[in-house]
């Protein structure tokens, strides 16, 4: 059964959120910049292609062919180029590929028949976004015997019939889930999909195609079709009903039907009747306009399993409406996003295994409270799964989830805004398995205690992350569950973890604490009685070295992560180590400490800092110079305390000033420059700035997690007119240069600065900085040599920005200054560039002389 919502059940990266949803028209663009994999740059056929170490090939740039070189790897992404045909023999040396997007290549026109001929392993196929694409011919897709999936997503195609020519079973013998979202079909007329007849398709995306009218055998072709996507047209309410009942005289095997974003203002009866008549199993009708649902608006729909009323627009739910005499099959409900108060009796369907009531009436502004009533669950005896994350709760009391003693599956409570749990809530979920608790104030009326988890003692999964936690005040807090195996308490404030906490988690496999406080331990191990641990994340802690205890703790584990930790590379760091290796134990320290990817660095002293920790323990001739009984040791440690004392006032103020400092010692450099050039020029010109004044259009200012945005942005507005040139740092900073200087220089260098605004954005101390740079440099820049600089700062703001992350700076730019803000509306987006690139143009080059 296709689940509503979906958790992060994948210990191994607890900060990943699975969520199922149907198939995205507008993806990002393949990222060219990666962060935390090592990528090898080359030229191939004029590209430029990028490899990772997972075997994903991704090559853009200005090449007019098609890369042919061999690539290792099975998945090659060839975006953003300058290929305007795709030849006959341009695959060649691709016949090992298993997946393959041709995405986001504007001057694309031309597919030559039979370029795929040779190419048996390609599984996936993706020919999309392609604006100046808008035919293929007979024969296109000859050779794809094994091709199972197949997008072409807003290309400029205006005929189904022309694809369907293409798609032809012969060619595509495998082909099961195709994709044609957002073209401009308009209509499928009768004979439209003839060609395909026979066709295996099970799956078909038609989202966002303008469609207003299909002929109601115009499916038949597609004996085997069992998904059907038709959300986001123009489709009446008649001409659904005529193809939902003309398929169901075809005897077709549709069980799937998506038809959100009709515009429905009500619930369609007679669409619904020939609904309930069908074989249709799952009907999505999400992002309607129902409002108010009455004992009726469901017609009888013996079959029904799965119905999707996500985002109607619903306010009123009469009891009834979902009653078993109309939907006796109806297993999996979803009113989430809607604009419900309360949980009145007889509202919830008692048949339902999966209830999602999530999102409603969610305001962070102006919360507004969600009723959910005492004993409302008293005959949802079959419920297995419930979500009832961001609503406004406040409080759970012991009549809450009275009646859910089969909840085997998952409670969601995330972002519930519960700050008051009283003991033994949870008594009646003594099946429960998962159980959501993220985002809370628990502890603000609440003190956790084992009285609060009382009756979970089938609990496997527990998310107890960001709820304001710094200690336990009852040690025995999760003795009831007897067979927890991941605890997650990340984004906390624990400075310190008790062995007597987690004594009582005999089966617990992972545990997390990732982004608290927490510091060494060195009396006793923490998870000496928990045979079973396995998998420890202590990223972003404040661990500056290593005991013997944490050694011996860490010896057993097969997964730890201690990244971003403030680790000292000093003597007593290295015979801690020595300690560990020369007491026999055959656990070698590498082993502990490189399990992933992610490994810690020494952060101080300065001469060891940046220096992988495994490599710096593993340097004997360090280790010399580190006797267990140095006299001179301690003399210099005493020494060292004694400067750190005197110098940290200057040390805080420095700090605190340092992006000050930086930016006026280079004013000063540039000043003593233009200073030293003068004896020698004597009488010169004075020049204001204009275009070709200056190396780039603008600096890019952005965090290193919205890469996919500004990869985008690059190609957008270096590739297409005005043709302008832009400073990323990650492409135009010179190898070997201090990264201050090179910002400072680049800011200088640059006629303004474009602030990607996002909450990583708004997180990030160095894009903190380089925003105060650029903002001093607009102040203080001298006018009657660089004119007048305030517009030089260009905003544009993706997605919500927390406002607890804004520093006083940028909620004053943002307050004050016009900004552009992405959309994920296509037509927006258009007005986007369009605005973006009138604010980046480079106005008329201006020259005035004059003497001095």
């Amino acid at each position: 059964m296709t689940k509503v919502w979906m958790w992060p059940l994948l210990f191994l990266n607890i900060h990943s959120v699975l969520a199922t949803s149907s198939d995205q028209f507008m993806p990002m663009t393949p990222f060219i910049y990666p962060a935390t994999t090592e990528f090898s740059d080359a030229m191939v056929d004029g590209c430029t292609c990028t490899e990772n170490r997972l075997g994903t090939m991704v090559c853009y740039g200005g090449c007019e062919r098609f890369p042919n070189h061999r690539i290792g790897g099975n998945h090659l992404s060839v975006s953003t180029t300058a290929i305007r045909t795709v030849y006959v023999g341009d695959l060649t040396n691709l016949g090992h590929l298993k997946c393959l997007m041709i995405e986001y290549n504007s001057h694309l026109t031309t597919i030559e028949p039979g370029v795929f001929i040779g190419m048996d392993a390609l599984e996936s196929l993706s020919i999309s976004f392609n604006s100046n694409l808008s035919y293929l011919s007979n024969g296109t897709f000859k050779g794809l015997n094994n091709l199972t999936e197949l997008k072409l997503i807003q290309n400029n195609f205006w005929n189904i019939r022309d694809i369907a020519l293409s798609l032809l079973p012969t060619y595509l013998p495998r082909l099961l889930n195709l994709s044609l979202n957002a073209n401009m079909f308009s209509r499928i007329d009768a004979l439209d999909l003839t060609p395909m007849n026979g066709a295996l398709i099970v799956e078909m995306h038609l989202k966002l195609c303008q469609l207003e009218y299909i002929h109601p055998k115009a499916f038949r072709p597609l004996r085997h079709l069992r998904h059907l996507e038709l959300c986001q047209n123009s489709l009446n309410e008649t001409t659904l009903t005529s193809l939902v009942r003309q398929m169901t005289r075809d005897n077709m095997t549709v069980v799937s039907l998506n038809l959100g974003n009709m515009g429905f203002q009500k619930p369609p009866k007679h669409l619904l009747s020939a609904i309930g008549e069908s074989g249709i199993t799952s009907l999505s009708l999400d992002n309607n306009q129902f409002s108010h649902l009455r004992r009726g608006s469901f017609p009888k729909m013996p079959r029904l399993r799965y119905l999707n009323l996500q985002s109607c627009l619903i306010v009123n739910v009469d009891p009834g409406t979902f009653d078993e005499i109309f939907l006796p099959q109806l297993r999996n409900l979803c009113l989430a996003k809607n604009y419900i108060t309360r949980l009145s009796s007889g509202i919830l369907p008692v048949q339902v295994t999966e209830l999602d009531i999530s999102y409603n009436s969610y305001n962070k502004l102006q919360p507004i409270n969600f009723i959910l009533g005492e004993g409302n669950f008293v005959h949802m005896s079959n419920l297995n799964t419930l979500n009832i994350s961001y609503v406004f709760l406040e409080t759970i009391t012991t009549k809450t989830f009275l009646g859910l003693q089969n909840l085997t599956e998952q409670l969601g409570l995330k972002n519930a805004s519960i700050s008051r749990i009283e003991p033994g809530s949870f008594r009646e979920l003594k099946k429960l398995t998962f159980l959501n608790l993220q985002n809370n104030p628990l502890t603000s009326r609440t003190n956790l205690t084992a009285e609060i988890f009382e009756g979970l003692k089938n609990l496997e999964v527990l998310i107890l992350i960001r709820c304001g936690i710094s200690h336990f005040s009852d040690v025995n807090v999760f003795s009831p569950l007897e067979k927890l195996e991941y605890l997650m308490l990340d984004d906390n404030f624990i400075v310190k973890l008790y062995p007597e906490v987690i004594f009582p988690l005999k089966h617990l496999t992972g545990l997390s604490i990732e982004g608290n406080d927490l510091e060494p331990w060195t009396d006793k191990p923490i998870f000496q009685h928990n045979p079973n641990i396995s998998k420890v994340f202590l990223a972003n802690n404040k661990l500056t070295f290593l005991s013997y205890v944490m050694l011996e703790d860490f010896s057993k584990l097969k997964l730890l992560t201690l990244y971003n930790n403030m680790f000292i590379c000093d003597c007593s760091a290295v015979l801690q180590a020595r300690n560990w290796v020369t007491n026999g134990n055959n656990v070698s320290i590498e082993n502990i400490l490189f399990p992933t990817d992610m490994v810690p660095y020494c952060e101080a002293p300065e001469q060891w800092k940046y220096r992988e920790l495994t490599i710096f323990l593993g340097l004997s001739e360090y280790e010399e110079s580190c006797p267990e009984n140095s006299k001179g040791i301690i003399w210099v440690v005493i020494l060292l305390c004694i400067l750190l004392t005197l110098g940290i006032l200057c040390g805080v103020l420095g700090y605190k000033y340092r992006s000050y400092i930086r930016y006026w010692a280079f004013l000063a450099r540039m000043d003593l420059r233009r200073r030293g050039m003068s004896r020698y020029r004597g009488r010169r010109k004075v020049v204001c700035k204009g275009y070709t004044n200056y190396q780039f259009d603008a600096f890019v200012s952005y965090s290193s997690e919205d890469r996919n945005f500004v990869v985008r942005l690059v190609a957008m507005l270096e590739n297409q007119e005005p043709f302008l040139k832009l400073c990323v740092y990650e492409r135009d900073f010179q190898i070997g240069t201090m990264i201050s200087e090179a910002v400072l220089e680049s800011v200088a260098s640059s006629r303004r600065t474009l602030l990607i605004v996002s909450d990583a954005f708004a997180k990030s101390q160095w894009c903190m900085w380089e925003l105060r740079l650029a903002e001093h440099h607009r102040l203080f820049l001298d006018d009657k040599e660089h004119g007048d600089r305030d517009d030089t700062l260009i905003i544009v703001k993706i997605g919500n920005v927390r406002s607890s992350n804004m520093t006083p700076t940028l909620k004053y730019l943002m307050r004050t200054r016009i900004y552009l803000e992405w959309d994920q509306n296509p037509k927006k987006q258009r007005i986007f560039w369009t605005k973006l690139r009138a604010a980046l143009a480079p106005p008329t080059a201006a020259v005035k002389t004059s003497n001095q």
